[in-house]
């Protein structure tokens, strides 16, 4: 008959425990080193590129030529927005309807907070 003689752990743990112990977020979305500067402006340039792309895609693949107007549109294509959105800052007063919200919602919270 063979005896098995049981180990004990100790008291301090091993490096290799430690590590095990971290967190499925520590371990995984902390970057070992840093992030190039170039790569991070890289990175950013092609997130928005990604989802124009995205946006121009669904837009041509939900268009429908029997409306007549761009703006029925079930998506709007990019520049239809870019040029809607320059005609309210220039004619319509967009910014002082921005403005004006803003306001309200900073003093709102100011009245609450007191």
């Amino acid at each position: 008959m063979s005896e098995r003689v049981t180990t004990t752990r100790s008291a301090t743990a091993s490096p290799a425990e430690k590590r095990r112990r971290r967190s499925l977020v520590t371990t995984y979305l902390t970057p070992k080193r840093s992030i190039p500067g170039r790569t991070i402006v890289i990175l950013g340039i092609l997130g928005f590129v990604v989802i124009i792309a995205i946006w121009t895609l669904i837009a041509l693949l939900t268009y429908n030529p029997d409306y007549t107007h761009d703006y029925e549109q079930l998506v709007p294509r990019p520049d239809t927005v870019a040029v809607a959105w320059a005609d309210m800052v220039l004619h319509l007063g967009f910014l002082g309807d921005v403005g004006w919200s803003t306001f309200r919602i900073v003093a709102g919270f100011a009245l609450a907070a007191v």
